[in-house]
């Protein structure tokens, strides 16, 4: 499968396609969201779209961060979007997007926006299906040139996070 950054046109059709059933998006005062952000998270499913990023619909993100709130200061200032197996990618309250592994005490500056994670998301899930697994990343066995391939198209949407993808994985 070629590697490619899918526009956001793109993108939403793939969602729309997966996910028909639409809820109210909830009164949250503390935060201003992108409008991309409330469209999509108002489907009726949380959305895994590779090994590392699925999207919360806006209920599971609001209980999650509900929760993460109560026990982590931290989280006063961000809102979970998702997660990336064990850990958690936040949103600032201007709509940057961060890595944050839950026993942390800070967020990774990645320097993407929600536009940003959605064609990361997106061009991680051909990865996954270039990839026969990421064990195999681990292993040894991993194809140099298709790693080289996506590191550099994740360099297309932001220097910092194919560094910290590259960092993550290698």
């Amino acid at each position: 499968m070629e590697l490619r950054i899918r526009t956001i046109k793109e993108i939403k059709d793939i969602i729309y396609r997966e996910n028909a059933k639409i809820m109210d998006f909830p009164v949250i005062s503390d935060f201003i969201f992108p409008e991309l952000y409330k469209e999509i998270v108002i489907l009726n499913n949380t959305i895994d779209i590779s090994t590392n990023c699925s999207l919360f619909n806006i209920i599971e993100a609001l209980e999650i961060t509900d929760f993460y709130k109560k026990n982590n200061k931290l989280l006063n200032i961000y809102w979970i979007i998702g997660n990336n197996i064990f850990d958690y990618w936040v949103m600032d309250k201007n709509g940057k997007i961060y890595y944050w592994g839950k026993n942390e005490k800070d967020v990774i500056d990645v320097n993407i926006n929600f536009e940003q994670w959605l064609q990361f998301a997106y061009l991680d899930n051909d990865n996954d299906e270039n990839t026969d697994s990421y064990e195999s990343l681990y292993e040894g066995d991993y194809d140099q040139k298709k790693f080289t391939e996506y590191i550099n198209k994740l360099k297309e949407i932001s220097k910092e996070l194919s560094e910290f993808m590259f960092n993550a994985l290698y």
